[in-house]
């Protein structure tokens, strides 16, 4: 995690999956002083302003959200972060990635989860590559998240990636993939 973190500028997470990880929250701490950008995407806002993302020593994230978003909630939330609300009922994934750049300078994105974000980024053919993690243990169900979502939320159609790099130990497996262009 602390490599991923190293070669990023900002991670972002879809609400859902809010609640950033040590590793992220204290990255300026191991990172020489270089803040990490913590962007939060929610089509609905409905975000808790008093949630541990919130509060705390580290830098407030940036809320990319839709005016769903309740009208109270708007301005608390501004108060807290910086709040861009998009027209209609999705965050434009897209248009996000430009305000980062442009307002924020960043240049790499970490995608944090949920599997609906990671999805609908990979839809758009925004997904250059992908870091996972596999653990020596079983766990779940039918309703347990994909990486992509809920099991049955095909992403049609596939993106194809390849190896790049297997890393392992008693603690599990790490592979990194790239994005393959130009397949259909």
């Amino acid at each position: 995690m602390r490599e991923v973190l190293d070669r990023a500028d900002a991670v972002l997470m879809e609400h859902e999956a809010v609640d950033f990880p040590d590793q992220v929250l204290f990255h300026e701490a191991r990172g020489g002083g270089r803040k990490l950008l913590r962007g939060i995407v929610s089509n609905t806002g409905k975000l808790d302003p008093s949630g541990k993302d919130f509060t705390g020593t580290t830098s407030p994230p940036v809320i990319f959200s839709t005016r769903r978003m309740p009208v109270c909630r708007r301005a608390e939330m501004a108060r807290k972060s910086d709040l861009f609300l998009f027209p209609g009922r999705e965050v434009n994934l897209c248009r996000v990635l430009e305000i980062l750049r442009a307002e924020f300078g960043v240049k790499r994105v970490v995608c944090g989860g949920g599997g609906p974000l990671m999805k609908s980024l990979a839809a758009l053919d925004l997904v250059d590559g992908i870091l996972l993690s596999i653990a020596p243990m079983i766990f779940g169900g039918w309703k347990v998240p994909t990486l992509a979502g809920l099991p049955g939320a095909f992403l049609d159609p596939p993106r194809e990636f390849e190896i790049l790099r297997t890393v392992s130990s008693n603690e599990g497996c790490f592979l990194e993939l790239r994005r393959r262009r130009g397949v259909s």
